[in-house]
């Protein structure tokens, strides 16, 4: 009987030492997951096309918070890289009949690193 107790008890121990495991790979998993911002052009011309824009992109796989802004014709986007980018968001505007572009950061032409920055293609 003692046996039989001792047996179970240390069967118990490896399996929670392995749901432990488990879970801490998968914690991890989440961590590398990061989140980037984008800001994109889109011509719209009343509340209801903001509306529209808005709900388009909250749906749309990724995306976690979406800033439309009427007064400056654009949407500033945060997403999660490993879910989408920048070329499907644009793509996702387009369903519903909205024309995006890339907005151009300020000083993007000196760091070459922010999305939509042509500069280098327009030298060649």
């Amino acid at each position: 009987m003692k046996k039989s107790v001792i047996i179970l008890v240390a069967i118990f121990a490896c399996n929670i030492a392995s749901f432990a495991q488990k879970a801490e790979k998968s914690e991890n998993k989440v961590k590398q997951s990061t989140t980037s911002e984008v800001t994109l052009n889109v011509a719209m011309s009343c509340d209801n096309c903001v509306a529209k824009v808005k709900k388009q992109l909250a749906f749309t796989k990724g995306v976690k918070e979406v800033e439309p802004s009427l007064e400056k014709q654009n949407v500033v986007i945060k997403y999660k890289n490993d879910q989408t980018d920048s070329q499907k968001l644009i793509e996702s505007l387009d369903k519903i009949g909205y024309k995006a572009t890339v907005a151009k950061s300020a000083g993007c032409c000196s760091q070459h690193k922010a999305e939509g920055c042509n500069h280098e293609k327009m030298q060649k």
